[in-house]
């Protein structure tokens, strides 16, 4: 996330940080308002996503996510509530200047208009930021953010129903389905080091 904080463009540094922090899907974060932060409560609400096959800025639709699951509310770690205060102060002073210019919406990540920037510029802006790190996988895209994120979450063994909704899966059977071959490697993990350890104390 450093590379996007001190080279990325405005919002990058917001933007991922908030795509790996929370595990939600890149059409869910770029469809947030700010309506749907709580930021006494450091948590979010989950209730559309962000639909543009065309890529033309102006031609978008808010819709109602596929499943019911996919609408939910998630606590969010207080450092990025934080970095989205701040973002909307930038915001509000930004609008106050470009008033003509600006067509307010109340989205959160938006370009220089007012409208919600498109996935595939976020795409782009991360390719961007991945050009910088010669070092790092070039196959990282915003899905992978979820990807991690998920997987952290079941290396730190939160419970895999606590993981689904904060995914917005329609079951925990979905999760298993998508991420249960890294329980299942922990498991093996862990039994080999509780035989392990009945070895070392001759058990």
């Amino acid at each position: 996330m450093q590379i996007a904080k001190d080279e990325g463009l405005p919002n990058d540094y917001e933007f991922f940080s908030l795509l790996a922090y929370s595990g939600m899907r890149i059409g869910e974060v770029i469809s947030l308002q700010w309506k749907d932060l709580d930021f006494r409560n450091s948590s979010l609400s989950i209730t559309k996503t962000y639909y543009n096959p065309s890529n033309n800025k102006r031609a978008f639709e808010l819709q109602t996510p596929k499943t019911r699951s996919s609408m939910r509310k998630i606590l969010i770690d207080s450092t990025i509530m934080e970095l989205l205060k701040e973002l909307k102060e930038k915001q509000n002073e930004f609008i106050k200047k470009n008033k003509r210019l600006y067509k307010d919406q109340g989205f959160i990540f938006t370009c220089s208009e007012g409208y919600p920037c498109t996935i595939k510029q976020f795409s782009n802006r991360l390719q961007r930021l991945l050009a910088k790190m010669p070092d790092l996988c070039k196959d990282i895209t915003p899905h992978s953010f979820r990807h991690t994120h998920a997987s952290l979450l079941i290396e730190a063994n939160v419970n895999m129903k606590v993981i689904s909704h904060r995914l917005g899966h329609s079951s925990v059977a979905t999760t298993d389905e998508i991420y249960g071959h890294l329980t299942r490697g922990l498991e093996k993990e862990a039994s080999q080091k509780f035989s392990e350890l009945m070895r070392d104390l001759h058990i």
